[in-house]
């Protein structure tokens, strides 16, 4: 398959214009615009599948087609298909319009942030914590207990407002 073919765009088209394509194609395809074609699924799996590969940063172009002697062909390896999350929809904001709009790091998949686990398990664990402190605490009569308890729960707040600005942090950084 010529993704290139497929997106209906030449070889040395930029990103943006890949992209405007896909949506472009995808909008003609989808299965539930032409929900009498039978064959639009397909179709939209061919589009994705296009996209998928000339999206991804390590694609290199497909050689041209030659000729191949007749006889018996070993099959190639199945590959999958990448992202298991599929089709994403559409976007019709005319920020992907243009130059400024779109760049390469707006495909980079969603992930934890590059946070270091205890970042991540610290907010819920001293939550948790100060929980416990507080309520055995406040059972057992022991004011010092529910202290600790209740400084737990402020120490616990302050990360959980921390993690999520390391983590949009890092994310704008870019890739390490």
């Amino acid at each position: 398959m010529d993704p290139y073919a497929v997106l209906g765009v030449d070889p040395d088209a930029s990103v943006a214009e890949i992209r405007r394509a896909y949506l472009a194609r995808a909008r003609q395809v989808h299965p539930d615009v032409s929900r009498d074609d039978p064959q639009a699924a397909e179709r939209m799996r061919r589009v994705n599948r296009a996209w998928e590969m000339l999206s991804d940063p390590g694609f290199e172009a497909p050689s041209p087609v030659r000729a191949e002697p007749a006889g018996p062909r070993t099959p190639a390896p199945a590959t999958g298909f990448g992202d298991p999350g599929g089709f994403t929809g559409f976007d019709d904001s005319d920020e992907a319009e243009g130059s400024g709009g779109f760049s390469e790091a707006d495909d980079r998949p969603i992930t934890a942030g590059g946070l270091p686990d205890w970042l991540r398990l610290a907010p819920p664990l001293t939550l948790a914590a100060g929980l416990f402190l507080c309520a055995v605490g406040a059972l057992a009569g022991l004011l010092p207990l529910v202290a600790v308890g209740l400084g737990s729960l402020a120490v616990a707040l302050v990360m959980f407002v921390v993690a999520p600005l390391v983590a949009l942090a890092r994310c704008k950084q870019g890739p390490e």
